[in-house]
């Protein structure tokens, strides 16, 4: 569907991707397996109510790490980050702890694509060691010569018009 591909949604948790990235380079994390507080509040997933690091959190889409990541970071740098990754529209309008859960962050799978590629060979503006980092949490599955790299995203209950993302990339052979 060429005209959907070009479509912004809310990124929801595949947004963790660039979370993490930006996360690294601010130095707000150390690196992926620096243990962050959840906060200590009741959450409606049980495997979120612990301290984790990046690397636990990415895969179970643990919203509470990433909103003290999130906490941490600050619109500010959110600001000089996303346009700089070339991340969607770029806006993390005034809510720091949703904006990539209700928006106003917006980006379509035309730029979730491009966005991961530029990752995924190392491409983006952010430090390789961050890059790598990032990388290594996303990787789901080897097979032989292959690998696969990936994040969900499920927009919810939080908006009108739900949205799932499935984003990666597989590497292998040629």
């Amino acid at each position: 569907n060429p005209l959907r591909a070009i479509l912004p949604f809310i990124p929801a948790s595949s947004f963790k991707v660039a979370n993490a990235l930006i996360a690294l380079e601010t130095g707000v994390v150390r690196d992926v397996d620096e243990v962050i507080p959840h906060g200590g509040r009741p959450q409606p997933v049980a495997a979120w109510q612990r301290d984790m690091s990046i690397r636990d959190a990415v895969p179970l889409s643990a919203v509470p790490i990433f909103q003290e990541i999130a906490r941490r970071v600050g619109l500010a740098r959110y600001r000089e980050w996303l346009p700089r990754l070339a991340y969607g529209n770029a806006d993390p309008g005034e809510d720091v702890e949703h904006f990539w859960l209700r928006g106003p962050l917006a980006i379509s799978a035309m730029e979730q694509v491009r966005f991961l590629g530029r990752l995924a060979t190392g491409r983006l503006d952010a430090s390789q060691a961050a890059q790598a980092a990032v990388r290594s949490v996303l990787l789901l599955e080897r097979a032989g010569d292959a690998a696969l790299f990936g994040k969900t995203g499920w927009t919810g209950r939080d908006v009108a018009d739900p949205v799932g993302w499935w984003v990666g990339w597989v590497e292998g052979g040629n």
